[in-house]
């Protein structure tokens, strides 16, 4: 396996798939997608949660975020399909990948919830 390949599968067991597409990026020829700081992220992320619980704008804007976060995750899984990836190495990627997504389509049903309380 590739030395940063296992990085980002610790990693992404850790912060998620976006820290993959950082490290995995280079081995992977069509990624062309840009990744935005995760530890940023997540505390942008970690504000919008709680803040969409009372004020509508943040809850769209986390659904939106969640959201952009499976079609990131869809593009990914097709460049695993097309791109010289191990067997090994994409099912541990989409394992991780499933996951993930997993958690955002729950939180997407947490914040529609929200946005349905409100009105």
């Amino acid at each position: 396996m590739i030395p940063q390949l296992e990085i980002a599968l610790f990693i992404a067991g850790l912060v998620g798939v976006a820290a993959v597409l950082a490290v995995v990026g280079a081995n992977l020829p069509r990624r062309r997608r840009a990744v935005p700081d995760t530890a940023t992220e997540e505390r942008e992320r970690a504000e919008l949660r709680h803040r969409a619980q009372f004020d509508r704008p943040a809850a769209k804007e986390l659904r939106r975020r969640l959201k952009a976060d499976l079609r990131s995750h869809a593009a990914l899984r097709r460049d695993l399909e097309r791109d010289g990836v191990t067997d090994r190495e994409r099912a541990l990627l989409l394992q991780n990948i499933d996951r993930v997504e997993r958690a955002a389509r729950q939180q997407i049903a947490e914040v529609e919830a929200w946005l349905r309380a409100r009105g």
